[in-house]
């Protein structure tokens, strides 16, 4: 059989599935002088029956015939998706969860299947994490099967990320269900309330504002992320609900307007809260607001909490002259070095950085900060709002939090041009594993190209690792690449994935024979994250 007819009945056999024969005719086609397509067309064979040391084989011959193959995008693409649609049904979760993830970061729309394969995984895992790739992709057939696990899904939290989904997509055809959601008393509150806050983006409830505590706090949420969507009867509502978290929100809606409303009766409700609320929360978030609008009564407030004996009292101050950004920074640089209780310092260290003020008296109060991170309401809502993690709270997300706050404060103190942030990089990192590119990239965003310039005494593994992954993004070029290649045969699980992720937005094409070694030696979990990896290099 000459080669063409050879190439023919390979094509055929593909499209119905014998990827078996398929395989057996393309070893015998590669023997022969054949075209580069028909080698393309051999090479895919070998790949959809997954006989990638084959395929591995017989690339290396062909190119040195055509040596456009070894970076051709059509090869390279067809092999990674192959090991894509295997490892999805892996029997590991690890391996599924990768897949998946990987499948985000590829953002190709011939993957489709893949997607709809885990949506169906009998993993609640893969299945809330192919939501949020789907709502990447947003194709119609994935449409269909988000909508269904919506209405049908056995795990209340892969329902409840389906809502939020949905909410992303604007799937305007579950407001019914939704509204049945809402309405079911015997459901779990947080699956109603996640029903409540998409239906409010979806469509106009027409129902009262107040159903109860929770679906009011998710009116605030979704108030705070559409401003478009704010109504003055609504909120008055929402200020006269007798529940502290309530009226806190409400005045966090309130304050994300500024100084744009004039409403009387807004400001006669947030000055009752200033006098009057049991709550030291809501009493200073109250006066903030007054701050803002230049009332006398706000600056009073705010002056009283901050100079109270009561540690309690002051971080509630504190917290609210966090809420106003660089607006408090008077207040928060007048008594910084009085304030009683650590996290109140921190909150007023933190505006004033924001607002470049105190740089170094701030800078050293958040990095000792820094050396015991924990969970800090006012920072985590000033840095944090912009991380949508459409997974249900679970014991990693406070951990995700932590790590994504310390990052940002790294880059904070660097654009604050703090002089000592290399060296709390360097401790923050000694010792830790971070992981997908912790740090790398930070001290770059904000002009500063030299902290990273000379390596630590006793620096840890990972500073080693931030710094190549550093050099690869600053430089983009063969020797930050060739830095992070070299780290990879030494480094972690963990850090395997970092270097791979941080390869498929280098943009550098020349990292091709790198990541196909990794597609056809590696275990299949960092077999699918360099196959996400290439698809993502070639876009």
């Amino acid at each position: 059989m000459c080669c063409g007819h050879c190439s023919d009945s390979i094509q055929r056999q593909m499209l119905f599935h014998e990827y078996c024969s398929a395989a057996q005719e393309a070893k015998i086609l590669l023997t022969s002088e054949c075209s580069l397509q028909e080698v393309r067309v051999a090479l895919r064979a070998l790949a959809l029956h997954h006989e990638y040391a084959a395929w591995e084989a017989a690339f290396l011959r062909s190119k040195k015939r055509f040596l456009s193959l070894e970076f051709d995008r059509d090869v390279h693409e067809d092999l990674a998706a192959t090991l894509l649609q295997k490892n999805i049904r892996h029997p590991s979760l690890t391996v599924r969860v990768i897949t998946i993830l990987a499948v985000g970061m590829a953002h190709d729309y011939r993957l489709v299947p893949i997607i709809l394969q885990a949506l169906s995984d009998d993993s609640d895992t893969v299945r809330q994490i192919a939501l949020q790739v789907a709502a990447m992709y947003g194709s119609s057939s994935l449409l269909r099967a988000l909508s269904d696990l919506a209405k049908n899904d056995s795990s209340m939290q892969v329902r409840v990320a389906a809502y939020r989904a949905a909410a992303l997509l604007e799937i305007t055809d579950l407001t019914s269900h939704l509204r049945g959601v809402v309405q079911n008393s015997q459901l779990d509150g947080t699956e109603r309330r996640e029903a409540w806050r998409a239906l409010c983006l979806l469509a106009n409830p027409q129902r009262p504002v107040l159903m109860g505590i929770d679906q009011a706090l998710m009116t605030c949420e979704m108030l705070k992320e559409h401003p478009e969507k704010y109504v003055e009867e609504e909120v008055l509502q929402l200020f006269a609900a007798d529940h502290p978290d309530v009226q806190l929100a409400t005045l966090q809606v309130v304050l994300r307007r500024g100084k744009e409303f004039r409403s009387a009766a807004i400001i006669e409700s947030v000055r009752k809260l200033a006098c009057h609320s049991p709550s030291a929360r809501v009493q200073m978030q109250a006066a903030a607001i007054l701050y803002l609008q230049e009332d006398p009564l706000g600056e009073d407030k705010l002056i009283e909490g901050l100079s109270s004996s009561s540690s309690m009292l002051c971080e509630a101050a504190s917290e609210a002259i966090c809420s106003l950004g660089i607006q408090g920074a008077h207040l928060a640089g007048r008594f910084l070095s009085t304030v009683q209780g650590t996290r109140a310092q921190v909150n007023l260290a933190f505006v004033l950085l924001v607002s470049r003020e105190k740089i170094e008296e701030a800078g050293d109060i958040i990095a000792m900060f820094m050396q015991r991170i924990e969970s800090c309401r006012a920072m985590e809502r000033f840095l944090c709002e912009d991380q949508k993690i459409l997974i249900p709270p679970s014991p990693l997300q406070a951990e995700i939090i932590k790590r994504d706050l310390a990052k940002k404060i790294i880059c904070l103190l660097a654009a604050a041009q703090y002089s000592k942030v290399k060296e709390v990089v360097a401790q923050y990192l000694a010792g830790q594993q971070v992981g997908w590119s912790f740090c790398s990239g930070v001290l770059l965003a904000e002009g500063d190209c030299e902290s990273f310039g000379e390596p630590t005494q006793e620096e840890s593994f990972a500073s080693v690792l931030e710094q190549a992954l550093f050099s690869l993004q600053r430089e983009g070029e063969e020797a930050g690449l060739n830095a992070v290649i070299n780290l990879y045969p030494h480094s972690r699980w963990q850090d395997k994935l970092t270097i791979l992720e941080a390869i498929a937005y280098s943009e550098n094409r020349k990292a091709t024979c790198f990541l196909r070694g990794r597609c056809v030696q590696e275990s299949a979990s960092l077999q699918s994250a360099a196959a996400g990896a290439l698809f993502a290099l070639f876009k």
